[in-house]
């Protein structure tokens, strides 16, 4: 691991040991994962170099760019994050980032603040002049020696002690930056992947080694109060007792200042509160991210898991004649379709979820939604519509939406075990910045259409609201609930640009806020679709599938409905079946797959080259988006995993039919 030195982050004490606040929290990860580190001294710029040569694993402090998500592999957690600042001496007057326009500014070599200072002199710091030097200590050197007229160096050392008296930092906030671990680019994705996890662990255990690293040298101390203070103290005292009239003026004088000190106090107290609030809802958003991308990675192989048994089983059913055995197979894809569900609940949690949201009139689906909810309710609960009056439209997904509702829906049932009355409300509202404010919603100003569910069941306490859309939380007793209903909701709100919103009391009922954006455009009438041409399945098939089992699950599959299978497992073999000058009459490709060329990106090359090639997509969880490419790909058709052999054999008509 490289080192160098940036005090309070990470610096060598007088003793020669590595110190700091990066040093104390790699050792604890990496003791923890069974590692041992042999450090290496360097300047910042020769410890990148080391790095991307692999000559060194790891490096801390590493801000995010670009240009280094290129070069090296960054753990997705910041560990810190920082903004950098201006040191000046004090004859020299920067109050604003145009004031360094004509300065010489020492900056450290392939450093973050060398990015951002090379950005602003393309543009409109052309006259100003960039001094590189070796570390952050050099910075402050060229200044004392007047070789520099400011130096711009990260936030946390500019607060230490300065090397002159009449060194100070500038007014005004210049970027900010995440810290993170990097590994090279040879480094292990499994280190990474524990990396990644052990920084996650670290920031949301308390007492953790890297919450005691943070409050012993990141949290800023208040600085000592000068030695003349006492002295000017004292002085103070001497005049008051020297003059009546002037401790009158000085009472009114203090009097009026402490009423404008009360008022920064209230300001600063109210400012605080505010960004507490802010890094609480930065430190939930950072958690429900690491969960999902676990949920998005466990979804993934776990439908893998089930395209190979439902591939099988289906193949199986067209051959079993036994009527025992084949309600046992039934019974084994029932099973199956309800790992698929279970699937799909926990990627509606993680928001990675394959949404097909289309215009939707909220008000026309409401007498639908009434017939789905009144059936799945027992007698004893009357269902209530109040809709407010006109079109309300909003872009989401109708089959989505209509499971959000029906879980609120068997929540309220559960909340009222004795009978009572469920509502359901449609209004619109307007929402500005201080009514998002109230409501704690991460929601941008607007028009939004509220879908409310209303029941008259026991409530919630505080304790169980904070946890209500945790996944897997539930008062049921054992057997009788999942405790997915809310979390999927919650995450298919977020994952359409909405909000979810509970109001509960103990013993008052819980009503359940939904806030979908409101939309003005037309929704277009949907096409009939022309029905699949019921000849004998042929054509020659490319299918590119990484996993060996569903592979071979899949080239049986297509076998037996008759069509001519070349089989690969990467995009890159793929491409050179391609062009090697083969003839295919559709490509059936997985999202994500080893090596560069994932599944969208091989669809954008084959769109280049072989426009009237068909391509149909396959994925466990992702969206395309999420596995590279650059081309348009909305238009291409996503099958999600675990595709059953009736669909697949449909979709393949339908694509082999359309092309002719």
């Amino acid at each position: 691991m490289g080192i160098y030195e940036n005090a309070p982050k990470i610096f060598r004490d007088a003793e020669g040991e590595p110190s700091g606040f990066w040093p104390e929290l790699t050792l604890a990860i990496l003791q923890d994962l069974g590692h041992q580190v042999v450090w290496v001294d360097c300047q910042w710029a020769e410890c990148l170099e080391l790095l991307e040569l692999g000559e060194i694993d790891l490096m801390p402090d590493v801000a995010h760019s670009e240009e280094r998500d290129a070069r090296f592999k960054l753990v997705d957690h910041p560990a810190l994050y920082a903004w950098s600042s201006i040191l000046v001496g004090d004859s020299v007057s920067v109050n604003t980032i145009e004031d360094l326009n004509g300065l010489r500014i020492a900056v450290v070599e392939d450093s973050i603040q060398g990015e951002v200072l090379l950005n602003r002199l393309r543009t409109d710091l052309d006259q100003a002049r960039m001094i590189e030097v070796g570390s952050m200590d050099e910075t402050v050197q060229r200044l004392s020696s007047g070789e520099a007229d400011a130096a711009i160096v990260n936030s946390f050392f500019a607060r230490q002690p300065r090397r002159r008296e009449d060194i100070r930092v500038a007014p005004i906030p210049f970027d900010v930056s995440t810290l993170h671990f990097a590994l090279s680019p040879q480094s292990a994705d499994l280190l990474l992947k524990a990396l990644n996890l052990a920084i996650y662990e670290q920031q949301t255990t308390p007492g953790s080694a890297f919450r005691n690293a943070e409050r012993r040298w990141i949290t800023q101390q208040a600085p000592a109060l000068p030695e003349w203070f006492h002295t000017a103290v004292a002085a103070v005292i001497v005049v008051l007792l020297l003059s009546f009239g002037m401790i009158v003026a000085l009472r009114r004088t203090v009097k009026l200042r402490t009423a404008r000190l009360e008022d920064s106090v209230t300001s600063l107290k109210a400012e605080i509160a505010q960004r507490k609030n802010a890094e609480a809802k930065v430190m939930e958003a950072q958690r429900i991210e690491a969960l999902g991308r676990l949920v998005g990675g466990v979804a993934h192989d776990f439908n893998n898991m089930l395209a190979v048994i439902m591939g099988n089983l289906d193949m199986l059913r067209d051959e079993i004649r036994n009527a025992r055995a084949f309600r046992l197979l039934e019974d084994a894809i029932r099973a199956s379709e309800r790992g698929a569900s279970l699937t799909k609940q926990l990627l509606s949690f993680g928001r990675r979820a394959s949404l097909k949201p289309e215009v939707l009139d909220i008000s026309a689906t409401m007498p639908d939604v009434h017939r789905i909810v009144s059936r799945v309710l027992p007698e004893s609960i009357q269902v209530e519509n109040d809709q407010a009056e006109g079109t309300l439209k909003t872009c989401v997904d109708p089959a989505q939406f209509e499971s959000a509702l029906l879980n609120l829906a068997l929540n309220a049932r559960d909340a009222m075990p004795n009978g009572g009355r469920l509502t359901i409300e449609t209004t619109a509202r307007r929402l500005d910045s201080d009514s998002i404010e109230v409501l704690e919603a991460d929601l941008e100003p607007g028009r939004y259409v509220v879908v409310s569910v209303s029941d008259t069941g026991h409530g919630m306490p505080p304790e169980v609201r904070e946890k209500a859309v945790e996944p897997f939380f539930t008062t049921k007793e054992v057997g009788a609930g999942s405790g997915m209903g809310l979390a999927m909701v919650h995450g298919f709100m977020k994952q359409s640009n909405g909000g979810l919103r509970i109001l509960t009391e103990p013993g008052a009922g819980t009503t359940v806020e939904l806030y979908f954006k409101q939309t003005d455009i037309q929704s277009s009438a949907p096409s009939a679709q022309e029905a699949a041409p019921q000849t004998t399945a042929s054509g020659r098939i490319l299918m590119v599938e990484d996993d060996e089992y569903v592979r071979n699950t899949l080239l049986m599959q297509l076998e037996n409905m008759g069509y001519q299978v070349t089989a690969v497992e990467n995009g890159q073999a793929a491409l050179e079946r391609l062009t090697s000058g083969l003839e295919f009459d559709l490509l059936l490709t997985d999202v994500v797959m080893p090596g560069p060329l994932q599944g969208p990106g091989l669809a954008d090359r084959v769109r280049e080259r072989f426009p009237d090639l068909p391509v149909i997509l396959m994925s466990g969880y992702a969206e395309l988006e999420d596995a590279g490419g650059s081309g348009p790909r909305r238009d291409y058709l996503l099958l999600p995993k675990p595709v059953r052999a009736k669909d697949l054999r449909e979709v393949l008509a339908s694509k082999l039919a359309a092309k002719g």
